[in-house]
């Protein structure tokens, strides 16, 4: 997000559960995988400048780069090294190694993807840099050395903080030098940034990847990635997937499974409240619009659509699932005699010969008023109650497309006029359409219309 133009991804770099602000450029090299990166990424050029987010950001090819929150518990007890920083504010661990490491080899061959003997004689690290003095030679491999820094954010929200990823520069100074690592001038010194980058990874609090798991905070990182599943499939499937099945009668159902699946890795009430909210209002204008156009059984599908949501949702626990509590005290599920009032009119709104699109903003209307809290809590009743009166809804349009009032709208009133009766002993003759059903058939009959569409094989 907010990224500069002429920003690449490398071939074969995989990024994943990443969301990131950067004004400056990113680059990130072959063969990489990403996961996790959030936030405004800051980093310094290679002229030794203050870190900031106009900075370009580089990730060098074959670097493997994991960004976990950990438990506050465990924020405060990383061992300290070398004078080692102080965590402020919440602090994530960044797992940084090269995807050909061999992680368990003991002793190690490469680290970052670079031979380890080398990378420490250009450095000018020691292996005591890297383990611990208690580990036996014998015993050190990249699984127990600490190489992974302990970053830390300066907020509570760690899509909206900053990370300083300056430690890179010392690597990619590194990797930017012949793959073969023969013949480098012994007079060589890191570029100012490098150095920079190189000292702040020294005295940065660092863990090995045999601590990830005690440390790292699941709970946390598992709402997080549902939370961007749920950001990022929102606008696509209203605005694109959901508007378009309903519209244009595609036979498919309407799927809201990323509201499910955010819903259930997360304890933000109020988000999914919010993703669930938005959904319906996005349905409300598919169902104006075809109104409009006077395609009743869209807006009646349209209507089933909005309970089947909340079926799915309320079902699973799942935005209401602190809010609905039908044990609590003061919680009822009885509706008050004036929505039931507004329920009515906006039913009976519904069945006019003259619709007009002010009747969809009463059931929305309605619809609002069964959702809020009542004496501050919602209750399983009154969202049993709004999917039935969408269901109802949807049945009045369903009686306008068999009957009159829907042929009355696009024709003239005489087509629907009724005629006087039939004399005694006349003879009528009546045409109709024969309906042959195919392997059962009904598959443009509710719920499956609803769900999938109406489409049918006719004889």
């Amino acid at each position: 997000e907010n990224g500069a133009k002429n920003s690449i991804i490398g071939r074969g770099s995989v990024l994943e559960h990443c969301r990131v602000e950067c004004r400056g450029r990113i680059e990130i090299g072959e063969r990489c995988l990403l996961s996790g990166i959030r936030g405004s990424l800051l980093a310094n050029d290679n002229d030794g400048s203050s870190p900031s987010s106009s900075s370009s950001f580089r990730v060098p090819s074959g670097i493997c780069l994991q960004l976990l929150p950990l438990r506050e518990s465990t924020e405060r007890t990383s061992k300290r090294r070398n004078g080692a920083r102080g965590e402020a504010g919440h602090s994530f661990v960044c797992l940084c190694f090269g995807v050909e490491d061999g992680i368990k080899d003991a002793p190690p061959k490469t680290l970052f993807g670079m031979d380890l003997p080398w990378i420490l004689r250009m450095s000018g690290l020691i292996e005591d840099d890297l383990w611990d003095a208690s580990v036996p030679s014998s015993k050190r491999m990249l699984w127990n050395a600490n190489i992974n820094p302990i970053l830390s954010s300066n907020g509570d929200d760690s899509n909206n903080t900053e990370f300083d990823f300056s430690f890179l520069n010392w690597i990619q100074c590194l990797k930017g030098l012949d793959d073969g690592n023969e013949g480098v001038d012994s007079s060589f010194h890191l570029t100012p940034a490098a150095t920079m980058g190189l000292k702040q990874w020294r005295e940065a609090s660092r863990i090995s990847l045999s601590e990830i798991r005690r440390r790292v905070d699941s709970a946390a990182e598992a709402r997080y990635r549902s939370s961007i599943s749920c950001k990022t499939f929102e606008e696509k499937r209203l605005s694109g997937e959901v508007s378009d099945i309903l519209l244009n009668r595609r036979h498919e159902p309407c799927n809201f499974d990323y509201i499910v699946d955010f819903a259930s890795s997360s304890n933000c009430t109020k988000g999914v409240a919010s993703a669930v909210g938005n959904a319906l209002e996005a349905l409300d204008a598919v169902a104006s619009q075809a109104l409009t156009r006077g395609d009743f059984d869209i807006v009646g599908r349209t209507f089933m659509t909005m309970s089947m949501l909340l079926s799915e949702t309320s079902n699973r626990g799942v935005w209401l699932r602190d809010e609905i509590n039908s044990g609590k005290e003061g919680a009822t599920d009885k509706v008050d005699r004036k929505i039931v009032e507004s329920m009515k009119e906006s039913i009976a709104g519904l069945q006019t010969p003259e619709l007009s699109v002010e009747a969809m903003t009463s059931i929305a209307s309605v619809r609002s008023s069964l959702l809020a809290p009542q004496n501050g809590s919602s209750n399983a009743g009154t969202v049993e109650k709004c999917r039935d009166f969408l269901e109802k809804a949807a049945s009045a349009m369903t009686e306008r497309c068999v009957s009159g009032n829907a042929v009355a709208r696009k024709h003239p009133p005489s087509l629907t006029r009724r005629t006087s009766p039939v004399p005694m002993g006349a003879t009528v003759t009546a045409s109709a359409p024969a309906r042959i059903d195919l392997a059962g058939g009904w598959s443009d009959t509710p719920p499956i219309s609803y769900e999938y569409g109406g489409a049918v094989a006719c004889l």
